[in-house]
């Protein structure tokens, strides 16, 4: 079966179907582009995917183990747990907080120390503090963000939040990573290197990585297939190749006749 299967999705707002039966598949270790108009409803169909909003009707099953796992009614913590991990629209740092310190809250959710040796300071709380930091400078060094650990995130430049974002999100050790338009507000240099981000996350951490962008440029050098919504649906699919020749796709979002 595949890492994610998606069958036939709804989501209603009242009388507006948001998300109209859609279906998608994921395998493991891909990188797939989610691309449409503004409205199309690839936000909406990120939220169902990772909890946010509870479906009015399909499913979603997850691989765990060969055996497939509902998704539906799950809460965001739990399916954070079962390997999903996203970004968002808007940057959502702990902006307070220093940039090390939003890694070690991403390390937190999959491997801290139990209750027990938290609440009475054992050993193994230590031992357990002392590798979360190895690994969060660890990330932050592949990111170029290791000299920054001790900044507060909300002083970070624009394009270190972003990328701060991803870090604290592959903290978790996500089998599939959902990125929300990560290129938005980056000058055309800032998103070439993103490009170059996005394929070393997926090649050193062996996961799939979904793509919402607007930048058709990161898009089409990164992905290797593509979704197209328009009005809640899935208009095509396919490579980059294909879906640059699509006629319904030239038509609905990239302008032609």
């Amino acid at each position: 079966m595949s890492l994610l299967e998606v069958k036939n999705l709804t989501k209603n707002f009242g009388g507006l179907a948001a998300i109209s039966r859609v279906n998608l598949k994921l395998e493991e270790n891909e990188l797939v582009g989610l691309i449409g108009p503004n409205g199309a409803g690839k936000t909406t169909l990120f939220n169902l995917l990772t909890g946010v909003y509870i479906p009015s009707s399909g499913s979603i099953e997850l691989k765990q183990k060969d055996v497939p796992l509902s998704l539906i009614g799950k809460q965001t913590s739990q399916i954070a747990g079962f390997g999903i991990a996203r970004t968002f629209q808007n940057i959502r740092l702990f902006k307070d907080l220093t940039v090390l310190e939003n890694v070690l809250i991403g390390l937190h959710n999959s491997r801290g120390a139990n209750t027990f040796s938290s609440l009475f300071r054992t050993k193994h709380f230590f031992d357990s503090e002392e590798l979360m930091h190895k690994e969060a400078r660890e990330l932050l060094a592949l990111f170029d963000l290791e000299s920054k650990e001790e900044y507060v995130a909300k002083n970070l430049p624009y394009g270190d939040q972003r990328r701060l974002e991803i870090v604290r999100a592959l903290a978790t050790r996500p089998k599939i990573l959902f990125l929300d338009e990560p290129a938005a507000g980056m000058n055309p240099q800032e998103s070439a290197d993103l490009t170059k981000l996005i394929l070393r996350i997926q090649n050193e951490f062996k996961l799939t990585v979904v793509l919402i962008e607007h930048d058709m440029s990161v898009v089409m050098n990164v992905c290797e297939r593509i979704y197209v919504l328009e009005h809640g649906r899935v208009l095509a699919q396919g490579t980059p190749q294909e879906i640059r020749k699509n006629k319904e796709v030239i038509r609905a979002y990239l302008g032609g006749e």
